[in-house]
């Protein structure tokens, strides 16, 4: 049953409320109305607690609340009745007025001010006025994610070491078990992993710590007890590992030799196909070579993809023997069977030798942390919640925290993780009990607004079905004590125009793309938005960019890493650049306003960082369009940043001729090729003493000794800030982004500020940073909420709450690459490593069914969030690779939509496409209804 709750019941300040959303329904904007009234009804500022996702949630929230209290003080009596009327506030009298002016200075005069902050900043409070009761230290220091990043690296080199150390230790020393034990785990996993995927494979495991501790805690931490269950669920036998499973199989064989060899006798006088089969049981039955001999049967009895061969036999051997034909038939199936256990196996083997070395390194993360004193993020929330349900003190604790929260209010409910939810719920506990229910005048309340259709985040621990479970306790906790509680459901749509909510309506129609939008389901209600605009806006489908590969380019004219001209996503991106750049040139209105478009109104938004979003930012410089560049950056996998760290290394270490040679031919010095062969070629000794001997041979040697001696000369005095500071303002700067393009100065100016941040945690030391950057520190995030007046070019994730004029979704016809990411599945109790396609078996798939559906529910609620990105303007396209375009990809439901409520145009190039809302005429500033 639809909820028939308003807005102005959300914000009821007697009265707990539960909102479900839509994208641009204004939720921070309801937030602060639900604050403000809670504070005209005359409630304690300090005793409302506003939780929040992120800190620029907090901090926008804050700030919206100052701005409003703070034209209320000074607003004329009409006028401030007015905006309480909007809010909701009823019966406004005189006092209601004076409290309305006085909100703001008792704002600012709450000790310790407004409590509006995120679950960890409020879990970090209460751990700090209750450490002893946590068992934690009381001056704890809390990491961010770069810290926390490089203390990981240096517990997992710690277990590497150590295991190093347990494969070469002494028998019966100290701990020469254990270790010994982490050594064969560690030598499993490198002998297996292979193509330098070891880090990978550990970082699959460490990078989801909570989901890899739940499931030891399933099982009391006790490593046997989880591989107990593990062989359990594979059913593999206490003890069996691949090579006892084969052996004994093989040992089977050798005792049945009497009813085999005679067949392979009369297959050995069949066609060729049967003459193979025969030389592989032969070749099985040489004593020589013992268990490996079961090759030969795999060869014979399954395809290479490991299937079993349909057929064994030439017909007429078929017709002529059957009891031969059974009796192969046999023998195939009990090597299938076989196949199946030594898969399991592996996959048992494998997870074994992944839980001890991961564990192992969380363990030594742990302790290194305690030394340091240090909690991450993980441990504030972990640790509280274990202080407030499991510690001896959690009564006394709750009691004192509960005499200083009424009121709860939770932003972004939907992205709130399973242990965040206990920690609220453990807060509210006595909000709907006791002395919480004995004034139904003044009750203390819990607000929650969120929108399950926007949960996106699950890599960060959110779950969207908890937002509907919450909604199902509180709401019972209430009616149970006959308390005010509003179920509501917003429809409307503040931030995009008519045409964008219907198009996305329409998108949403079929209940293959409604399953994961919400709890409920494909089953679901609808999805429907009420524009609260008045603006019609434009929606347009361009036709998919498919791969042309009839023209490759000559590989002698163009560089090796330099895309085809054909390729695609070369194509589309250079096809919206031209858009944007024709845009510009005929100064083109924004639909239903009277201004031109200009670049900051522009967000291009991609499904993760790619080729494509590399492109699409170098097909907008070319044409000299502002743009905010990537909202998040690999630095290492810049070209400047590469030869500023090439030029660190030449200062600590002048003798790496193949650094030096890279560095002479960088902007930084300018070698051309001849330069450097005639430098190089014939020389005696290192490349850097032949440069100094030969420096006075030619200009561009001079200078190029006189630069790089003078940089070896401050490397062991300056810190790296100024180090590089020097380097660059004595033009190596100007050269980078002369050669490289202007993106080369954002790199450049993260590089510094990275050089900067490392020396106030560490010693100002250029070999420390360098080491430090190569092991983590190169990936920074950019923060994008304002475009700057450029094209914003993004990924759905990183746009999750902001908002454009204009939005262009151009990744529509690639879907989640599951094959890719396998490696670690995860089910409620256990967990399975080791699952390429080639060890599947049946409860590896189960666990990658159920792994596939929720990462396709996700990916539909990320075709969401990007839709109801766009304001005026909505722009889908696409392209495809040579694989094509998978069915349940987002384009063709997108174009479907556009077929069915819109309509056929050609564009200013010529290209049929689909759009609905105003039509956009060629020509300066026109547009039509």
């Amino acid at each position: 049953m639809k909820p028939t709750f308003s807005a102005h019941d959300a914000t009821n300040p007697r009265a707990s409320a539960w909102v479900s959303a839509n994208a641009g329904a204004g939720k921070t904007h309801l937030l602060t109305d639900r604050v403000t009234r809670l504070l005209l009804d005359d409630v304690d500022p300090a005793r409302i607690l506003c939780l929040t996702y992120t800190k620029a949630a907090a901090a926008e929230m804050s700030s919206r609340l100052f701005d409003r209290l703070g034209a209320w003080a000074l607003l004329a009596d009409k006028d401030l009745r007015a905006h309480l009327a909007e809010i909701g506030a009823q019966q406004v009298n005189a006092n209601i007025l004076r409290r309305a002016r006085r909100l703001f200075a008792q704002a600012l005069e709450t000790p310790g001010g407004l409590k509006i902050q995120t679950i960890h900043s409020f879990c970090q409070h209460v751990l700090a006025r209750f450490p002893v009761e946590a068992g934690i230290p009381a001056r704890f220091t809390v990491l961010d994610e770069r810290s926390a990043a490089e203390l990981m690296h240096e517990a997992q080199n710690a277990v590497l070491e150590r295991a190093g150390t347990g494969a070469a230790g002494a028998a019966g020393a100290a701990g020469a078990a254990g270790d010994a034990r982490l050594a064969d785990a560690v030598a499993t996993l490198a002998a297996r992993a292979g193509d330098g995927r070891f880090s990978d494979i550990l970082d699959l495991a460490i990078g989801d710590s909570e989901r890899f501790r739940n499931v030891l805690d399933q099982h009391g931490n006790d490593e046997a007890r989880l591989f107990a269950h593990l062989r359990q669920v594979l059913d593999v036998a206490p003890g069996a590992d691949e090579d006892s499973i084969v052996s004994h199989f093989c040992a089977e064989m050798a005792e049945e030799r009497a009813r085999w060899m005679p067949a392979a006798m009369r297959l050995n006088e069949g066609s060729t196909n049967d003459q193979k089969l025969a030389f592989e049981l032969i070749a099985f039955n040489d004593p020589d070579k013992s268990a490996s001999g079961y090759e030969h049967l795999l060869t014979a009895f399954l395809t290479q993809k490991g299937e079993p061969r349909k057929t064994l036999v030439t017909k007429k051997i078929a017709e002529s023997d059957p009891e031969l034909l059974g009796l192969l038939e046999d023998l195939q199936t009990r090597i299938v069977a076989v196949e199946l256990q030594r898969k399991a196996a592996i996959t048992v083997t494998l997870t074994e030798a992944l839980v001890s070395v991961a564990r192992a390194v969380l363990e030594e993360y742990d302790r290194r942390k305690r030394a340091r004193a240090a909690l991450d993020y993980d441990d504030l929330t972990l640790f509280t919640l274990s202080l407030l349900e499991e510690k001896d003190a959690a009564a006394w604790v709750l009691y004192k925290l509960d005499g200083g929260i009424d009121h709860i209010l939770v932003d972004e409910a939907q992205d709130t993780s399973p242990h965040q939810w206990r920690i609220i719920r453990k807060l509210a506990e006595d909000f709907f009990t006791g002395e919480s229910t004995r004034d139904p005048a003044r009750p203390r309340t819990l607000f929650a607004v969120g929108d399950e259709k926007q949960s996106i985040f699950s890599f960060q621990g959110a779950v969207p079905e908890e937002f509907g479970n919450n909604l199902t306790v509180f709401k019972s906790q209430a009616q149970a004590a006959k308390l005010g509680f509003a179920d509501v459901r917003l429809l409307v749509s503040r931030r995009s125009a008519s045409s964008v909510l219907k198009f996305i309506d329409a998108v949403f129609e079929s209940t293959a793309l409604r399953d994961g939008l919400t709890s409920a389901g494909a089953a679901g209600a609808a999805v429907l938005h009420e524009p609260y605009r008045k603006e019609i806006g434009r929606v347009e489908i361009w036709p998919m960019v498919k791969p042309d590969d009839s023209a490759p380019p000559d590989p002698w004219e163009k560089p090796v890493d330099a895309p085809s001209a054909a390729a695609a996503h070369v194509v589309l991106a250079a096809r919206i650049a031209e858009r944007i750049a024709h845009w510009q040139r005929e100064k083109t209105m924004l639909p239903g306003t009277t201004r031109a478009i200009h670049p900051g109104d522009i967000m291009i938004l991609v499904r993760r960082r790619n080729a494509f979003a590399e492109e699409m930012i170098r097909q907008l410089l070319e044409r000299d369009i502002a743009v905010a560049g990537a909202d998040r950056m690999v630095l290492l996998d810049q070209i400047a940043i590469a030869d500023l760290v090439a030029l660190g290394r030449f200062a600590l270490l002048p003798e790496d001729d193949l650094n030096l040679a890279a560095l002479l031919k960088s902007p930084l010095i300018d070698f051309d090729e001849e330069e450097l062969f005639t430098l190089a070629h014939g020389r005696d000794g290192r490349l850097w003493t032949e440069l100094e001997r030969r420096r006075g041979e030619s200009k561009i040697l001079a200078q190029a000794h006189t630069f790089l001696a003078e940089m070896r000369r401050v490397a062991d005095t300056l810190p790296p800030f100024e180090f590089y500071a020097r380097a660059l303002s004595r033009g190596g700067r100007r050269k980078l982004v002369t050669r490289l393009g202007p993106e080369a100065a954002d790199a450049i100016d993260e590089f510094l500020a990275l050089a900067l941040a490392h020396e106030g945690a560490h010693a100002p030391s250029l070999e420390s940073f360098l080491d430090w950057f190569r092991r983590g520190a190169s990936e920074v995030k950019r923060d994008m909420e304002q475009g700057g007046g450029a094209v914003r070019v993004m990924t759905v994730h990183g746009a999750k709450g902001l908002e454009a004029e204009i939005v262009f979704v151009p990744d529509t016809a690639q879907t989640p690459d599951h094959g890719q990411r396998a490696g670690i599945l995860y089910t409620d109790d256990c967990l399975f490593f080791g699952v390429s396609k080639t060890l599947e078996t049946g409860p590896v798939i189960a666990a990658k069914t159920q792994a596939h559906a929720r990462e396709m529910r996700e990916y539909r609620r990320l075709l969401y969030v990007a839709l109801t990105r766009a304001r005026e303007w909505l722009i889908v396209c696409g392209y495809e690779n040579k694989k094509g375009m998978p069915a349940d990809a987002w384009y063709p439901a997108l174009k479907e939509a556009a077929k069915r409520i819109g309509r056929a145009e050609t564009d200013e190039t010529g290209n049929e496409i689909y759009a609905l809302g105003l039509n956009v005429t060629a020509g300066k500033g026109k547009t039509a209804a």
